[in-house]
């Protein structure tokens, strides 16, 4: 997602992208356990969108201190270092941060995360809320689109489509989608309207994964399609999941008037650029 945002908002601003461990042309090299904040070219910089952490739900759960490191203290030693250059800080955060029951959140709920990755993406919440005047973060749902670096949902499940194989999908469990190209136009709308506070970012669809297969399953013209719907227990996850983390987007839509691409716009304009690639 970052390097992503990287090359997009390079061709129309001045953008400095850092990585970890895939290097790419002008990138600076920042590693939150090793690399100190105080390297990066701060001096011209007026906003920080912060999208670095290990967002791997089962390995922050099996790997509580080295995550921790990563996703907490490393963020806050950026944020800290942020704070003294006045940079305005944009952070990805996740629907995690919501208990992934009943759905329909707002930004102001408080009921606890439903994993650990959860609760790292709400404690770094709070402590901007608490540091910064002028900050926004951002509740990402499933950020999906046509890498072809690196797979996501829709690119796993248009793999398996095309080698005909059987689709094996989380029973009763929905949730909601953005695509690239919005997450980038959004990351534009914040800076540009100077947005500031917390907002939830998605589509305003909740889709299941079943409901995705078969739309795209529609799109390819594939007519024997093979679903099996298992619970939850089925994939040995080693921390728990949601059933429903979906949100409420009003506040965003109404303080920056953006209408996100529907589902079926975002499976259309993947399987164009999947098909061209």
């Amino acid at each position: 997602m970052g390097h992503h945002l990287c090359m997009k908002l390079s061709k129309k601003y001045p953008v400095y992208g850092t990585f970890a461990s895939n290097p790419f042309p002008d990138g600076i090299h920042f590693d939150l356990i090793n690399s100190k904040p105080n390297i990066l070219p701060f001096s011209k910089v007026r906003y920080a969108v912060i999208f670095s952490a290990v967002s791997k739900i089962d390995f922050c759960k099996s790997h509580p201190e080295l995550s921790r490191k990563i996703n907490i203290e490393g963020i806050k030693s950026l944020l800290l270092e942020l704070r003294k250059w006045s940079v305005f800080p944009i952070y990805a955060s996740s629907d995690g941060v919501y208990p992934g029951i009943d759905g329909d959140y707002l930004e102001a709920c408080q009921e606890p995360a439903i994993h650990v990755y959860g609760e790292h993406k709400r404690e770094i919440e709070v402590f901007i809320e608490k540091h910064f005047q002028e900050y926004c973060i951002l509740r990402f749902s499933k950020v999906v689109g046509y890498d072809e670096k690196k797979s996501d949902l829709l690119s796993d499940l248009h793999e398996k489509l095309i080698a005909g194989r059987v689709l094996k999908l989380v029973q009763n469990q929905k949730f909601q989608v953005i695509s690239l190209s919005d997450m980038v136009a959004v990351i534009e709308q914040v800076a540009q309207q100077e947005l500031t506070g917390i907002y939830n970012i998605a589509t305003p669809e909740t889709v299941s994964r079943k409901e995705l297969a078969v739309r795209l399953a529609n799109l390819l013209e594939i007519k024997n399609l093979k679903i099996q719907e298992l619970p939850v227990s089925y994939f040995n996850f080693v921390d728990k999941r949601a059933t429903n983390p979906s949100m409420r987007i009003d506040r965003f839509c109404n303080a920056s008037g953006f209408t996100f691409e529907s589902v079926d716009e975002i499976l259309s304009n993947f399987l164009k650029e999947a098909q061209s690639h």
